[in-house]
């Protein structure tokens, strides 16, 4: 069996396992929550007391960040856990502060090669309105990047 061969397969087994928690995934899903969180949230609404709430969906439905994992968030004191907030008929709010709050959920992953992705983002803020974009997610020498939101135009 040819090197080619056997990468392809170690790929194609990859993206088959991608709905499973594991280090690579969390490392992408993580940027794409900081991506989105920092387009979502500029220091004009930080200032507000406003704060993000994640979840994870690694294909299966959302799931809460577990607590190793939200400690890569540490430098975002916006940040919160998904238990930290709730959703009500006019808005997300953090439970504790009552201040508004963005529901940010990142996945599943489609793996577009060993270092490039494209990930959904699902948020939401006002009401039962929630938003679904895609993320490019990459592959750096300092670790997986949040590219940011993929603008789909139609062609002209």
């Amino acid at each position: 069996m040819n090197a080619s061969l056997i990468a392809g397969v170690i790929f194609i087994e990859a993206i088959a396992g991608s709905a499973t928690r594991d280090a690579e995934s969390d490392a992408v899903l993580s940027a794409a929550l900081e991506g989105a969180a920092l387009a979502l949230l500029p220091e004009e609404v930080q200032s507000t007391g406003a704060v993000a709430c994640f979840w994870l969906d690694y294909g299966d439905g959302p799931v809460a960040v577990p607590e190793q994992l939200l400690n890569r968030f540490q430098k975002l004191a916006f940040v919160r856990d998904s238990a930290a907030c709730e959703r009500l008929p006019e808005g997300a709010f953090e439970k504790r502060t009552g201040a508004p709050a963005y529901i940010i959920a990142a996945g599943p992953i489609e793996w577009l090669a060993r270092d490039d992705t494209r990930v959904t983002v699902v948020h939401q803020r006002a009401g039962s309105h929630t938003t679904q974009r895609l993320y490019r997610v990459v592959r750096e020498r300092r670790g997986w990047v949040s590219l940011g939101q993929i603008l789909q135009m139609a062609p002209a």
